[in-house]
């Protein structure tokens, strides 16, 4: 009532002052007498007021009740359908309003007010049954689920999640998520930013990354995979986070000891010789070690994932590939191939043998290839096969998505209702394809537990709710999968269904198996290798010991392992290893860790011996100790062959050095003993001048045998004087000999073999040699109590292996033995026992004796060893190939007389040499022959050109064109002329020329007048069928 009378105060009030201010605004002032005007105006006041005030009136009563109307049926309406709204709670009708007139609209806003109630509470109760059937499903995941509100803090977790941070939900609750969530780097150990901080500020979604580590409450450690979401509301503002996480602690594992695996066996192949290599069916290289690398100087990179035969070994040249290409194919087809073949690097082209071997399955079908590149260059060089081992690792990793899978309950047994895209990829069925199936249709027939029923007694709590299971996919695999089960209840808590979670586990069964099938190779490998491998760890303790060691060293496994591997090394090298290892433990200074190196060896016999031994430490097993690699290479026979060849290239060197001033010696004592036998028939008269001239020549014969000698120990004699004897008979005809050069406080002791097979040898070089070697055991025994020289002598059959090492062919040999009682030799003497001019007797000795008995026995054929320990005596053993026969009458060197030819026959001398052209000269004029002299090549053709010549002798080194040049044209342009070569020494590359060409003796320098009249006058009288006096 009051709102009534305020409104029509107000309404009245403003109709006077209108009223008013219109009067005012519609009187005008005219020009009329003042007290007229005045009576006027108030006239015109009082008539004009009173009707306004009436109209004024009756409008303001209008007014008013219309204000009373709207206020009746309007105005109170709405505040009281107001006061409802506010006060209703969906439980009670709303007051109904009296139908009349217009007011029905009111109502059926109120009866739509009522529909929008009832569907506000059907879709309370609608959201009710969400969030329980959320609340389960997050309950039964195997994932652990934790929500945050917008400043980070907990505010639900699943059990899942309680489990792996060992945090109950009521005691999370409010705390900050990196209090119940610490994480940090499960490599570098550093704690891990809180990802509710990036998700909430940044609205984004993220991932931990693959190295997270969880601290748990109770302080275990879980290695987990995670990705965190915001929470938005309507208006897109990020109001939470939900993280969704699992531990993957058991995979991690898997992978670690797969990684460590690999690890360690690339570390055993890159520690071989070999080159190991795998290939796909295809030809693709998909693995090798870096034995190849770095032999080419190339990365990894450069070959893997390249066609075999694209690779930088084989692609220079078209036909090697086109022979890789046809190995693989073989080997594709089942076969192993081996080849020896040329691969190229930057160093050059190099041999290898290549060996191709298929890798099969259990089904026996081949899945990949193996190829082996054994380096082969030394049995090229020394026809020796080396073999090697080859191994395949393959490590089979992969990690499963997770399947969600919904069960209805009908009638206790279980139809699916849910599937979701994880569980169409692994099963292969899609979500149309498996509605409405029982769980039992993922089952093989021949599995005994039967889905459906373990599925139907989780209704009846007597079902599992973990379980692995075999399941039959829809292109017929069998997989392994972990399942999680858990019923689901509604909000009355009857039992509606099930849901499952399942993981495919088959890949990590399978890495399992690869582990243990890799383990199982690697001890295989191990045993099968060529070089002695020993692992120890850092305290230098032996772990492992193969089949290769044992036999090096001589120790069984069992005997050595955990023993100190300083005690396979003899001092001071055990005491240098140990030393290098605490260093390299302490500062990290790789002097042998990585690298190979030279050193003494020991075996369990106390025998030394060379070997190279190579270290790498292997990868370090979590919680346990530093672990080291070894292989040892016996290098006792490479050092023996590298001792051989270094002699040989001594003696070749010196032997070039020898034949060269024997050539200009034998000049020398050809002119001394030409002319001392011009002499000796010139004072043939008187007796005491030729006297002299006699022993001119026999010092000239001495020369000349001294310079035979050092061709011979040269190894460039053009014809070696050679015979079949019997080595016991020479050694009995110098048994009285050798016993007096002895002297009676040396006792000589022979034992000589009754059936001794010949030899073919010079006599006269081998007696030097025995004698030479008697006196020098001689000096070897100076100041011993019991001295003894014993000379054996045997018949032995040499087989392959013993004559690598001693670089013979295989057959009969003849042994000579010699051994005293003497001092011995170190082993730095023995090294240069044969080296030219070395002497350990000083001044008194040349050092050229037993050099020169290595190049005679050299020269025969055979070869020589010693065996010599200080204080304990010296042993020389001689071989000599047998002579299969002896023929009589060819040592017959009786001296006859040689006719002298009539015929006067024109000689064309040739020699670079003055003084002997001028001797030769005199010696076949005296003998009525006409002599042309000539000092080299092309002045002999001159000569020739203008000259009719019989017979042409012709030295063989000559500067410019030498003598086997000349004959050759010689032969050519002038085939009626004989010719004869004479030469002290011919030289390596023209002796088979020579011999070839020529077969005519060579008339050796220094030679006699005598040899040299002779030799002329035979081939006149063969040639030009002289007549001989």
């Amino acid at each position: 009532m009051k709102l009534h009378l305020q409104i029509a105060l107000t309404i009245l009030l403003t109709l006077t002052l209108n009223t008013l201010v219109s009067l005012l605004l519609t009187n005008q002032p005219q020009q009329i007498p003042e007290q007229i005007q005045v009576t006027s105006d108030l006239q015109l006041i009082d008539s004009n007021t009173t009707q306004l005030l009436l109209v004024n009136t009756g409008t303001a009563l209008l007014l008013l009740g219309s204000s009373y109307f709207f206020t009746r049926r309007i105005t109170r309406p709405i505040a009281r359908l107001t006061r409802d709204l506010q006060a209703y709670d969906g439980s009670q009708p709303l007051t109904d309003v009296p139908e009349k007139g217009f007011f029905k609209e009111f109502r059926q806003l109120r009866k739509a007010l009522r529909k929008v109630a009832r569907t506000q509470k059907d879709a309370l109760k609608e959201s009710y049954h969400r969030e329980q059937e959320l609340a389960v499903t997050l309950d039964s995941i195997g994932d652990g689920v934790i929500t945050t509100d917008a400043e980070g803090r907990i505010l639900k977790m699943n059990p899942v999640a309680e489990q792996i941070t060992a945090w109950s939900t009521n005691a999370a609750q409010g705390q900050p998520l990196n209090r119940v969530l610490p994480l940090i780097d499960t490599v570098t150990r550093e704690p891990i930013d809180n990802p509710a901080t990036r998700v909430i500020s940044k609205g984004e979604t993220i991932h931990l990354s693959n190295h997270t580590t969880l601290l748990t409450k109770d302080g275990i450690e879980h290695h987990i995979a995670d990705s965190a979401a915001p929470i938005r509301n309507l208006d897109n503002e990020v109001i939470g986070m939900v993280l969704v996480f699992h531990d993957v602690s058991e995979e991690y594992r898997l992978r670690e000891r797969a990684k460590a695996v690999h690890e360690q066996m690339q570390t055993l192949l890159n520690g071989l010789h070999t080159t190991t290599g795998i290939l796909n069916c295809d030809g693709t290289l998909v693995f090798t070690n870096d034995t190849p690398l770095k032999a080419s100087n190339i990365a990894m990179s450069d070959v893997i994932g390249l066609k075999f035969w694209d690779c930088l070994w084989w692609n220079y040249d078209p036909q090697v590939q086109e022979l890789i290409k046809s190995d693989l194919g073989q080997a594709l087809a089942g076969k192993t191939t081996s080849r020896d073949i040329q691969g190229y690097s930057p160093r050059g082209l190099f041999w290898t043998q290549l060996n191709i071997c298929p890798v099969r399955d259990k089904n026996g079908r081949v899945i990949q290839l193996v190829a082996e590149g054994v380096p082969i260059h030394k049995r090229k060089l020394m026809e020796e096969e080396l073999r090697a081992s080859t191994q395949r690792l393959e490590v089979y990793r992969d990690q499963s998505p997770l399947a969600i899978i919904e069960w209805d309950k009908v009638e206790s047994n279980g139809e699916i209702t849910g599937w979701n895209k994880a569980a169409e990829k692994m099963f292969g069925y899609t979500f149309s394809e498996a509605r409405g199936k029982s769980p039992q249709f993922l089952a093989p027939p021949e599995l005994d537990l039967k889905l459906d029923q373990h599925i139907s007694g989780l209704y009846t709590r007597s079902g599992s709710e973990s379980l692995v299971s075999k399941n039959l996919t829809k292109d017929g695999r069998i997989i392994y999968c972990q399942w999680y089960n858990t019923p689901l209840f509604d909000e009355a808590a009857n039992l509606v269904g099930c849901g499952s979670i399942l993981r495919d586990i088959t890949t990590e069964r399978e890495a399992k198996a690869a582990l243990t099938k890799s383990a199982a190779e690697q001890r295989d490998i191990l045993s099968s290798m060529l070089e002695a491998v020993i692992t120890v760890d850092e305290s230098s303790t032996i772990l492992t010991f193969n089949k290769a060691a044992e036999k090096l060293f001589g120790y069984s496994a069992n005997e050595i392992i955990e023993r100190k591997v300083e005690q396979l090394l003899p001092a001071p090298h055990s005491s240098a290893f140990s030393q290098y290892m605490t260093k390299y433990l302490q500062t990290g200074d790789s002097s042998i860790i990585g690298s190979g190196t030279e050193i003494l060896a020991v075996r369990k016999n106390g025998d030394l011996f060379p070997t190279r031994l190579a270290v790498a430490e292997l990868s370090v097993v979590k919680g346990g100790k530093r672990r080291f690699i070894a292989t040892c290479q016996d290098l006792s026979q490479i050092k023996q062959r590298e001792e051989q060849l270094r002699r040989s290239q001594k003696m070749d060197a010196l032997g070039k050095l020898t034949s060269g001033i024997a050539h200009d010696f034998n000049n020398m004592l050809g002119v001394v003993s030409g002319y001392s036998e011009l002499l000796q028939s010139a004072l043939s008269q008187q007796p005491k001048l030729e006297k002299y001239a006699r022993e001119i020549t026999h010092a000239g014969q001495r020369g000349a045998k001294l310079t035979q000698r050092l061709l011979t120990f040269a190894r460039n004699e053009a014809n070696p004087t050679t015979e079949l004897i019997d080595l016991n008979a020479i050694l009995r005809d110098q048994q009285h000999m050798l016993g007096k050069t002895l002297t009676p406080r040396i006792a000589l002791v022979m034992g000589l073999s009754d059936t001794l097979w010949p030899v073919s040898v010079d006599s006269s070089e081998l007696e030097d040699a025995i004698l030479n070697m008697c006196i020098n055991a001689m000096h070897a025994m100076e100041g011993s109590e019991h001295c003894q020289l014993s000379i054996r002598t045997r018949n032995e059959e040499i087989g392959t292996i013993d004559g690598q090492a001693l670089q013979l062919p295989p057959g009969d040999y003849v042994l000579a033995s010699i051994t005293d009682t003497g001092c011995g030799m170190s082993n730095e003497i023995l090294e240069q026992v044969f080296d030219p001019f070395f002497s350990t007797k000083g001044t008194m000795g040349t050092g050229l004796g037993l050099s020169q008995v290595y190049g005679f026995v050299k020269q025969s054929g055979g070869a020589i060893k010693v065996y010599s320990e200080l204080d304990q005596g010296t042993q020389f053993v001689f071989y000599f190939p047998r002579a299969q026969t002896i023929e009589h009458g060819q040592n017959d060197s009786t001296p006859t007389e040689q006719p002298q030819s009539k015929c006067h026959a024109t000689l064309l001398v040739v020699d670079d040499e003055i003084a002997l052209l001028a001797l030769n000269e005199a010696i076949l004029s005296q003998q009525g022959y006409r002599v042309i002299t000539a000092d080299s090549g092309p002045e002999a053709l001159k000569i020739l050109a203008r000259e009719s010549i019989d017979l042409l002798i012709s030295d063989v080194l000559m500067p410019g064109m030498d003598g086997c040049q000349l004959l050759a044209i010689v032969h050519e342009e002038y085939p009626q002329v004989i010719t004869q070569l004479a030469s002290g020494f011919t030289g390596d590359h023209h002796s088979d020329e020579i011999i070839d060409r020529h077969p005519q003796d060579i008339l050796h320098k220094p030679y006699s007048a005598k040899t040299l009249l002779q030799r002329v006058a035979e081939l006149l009288t063969v040639e030009r069928d002289c007549e001989l006096s």
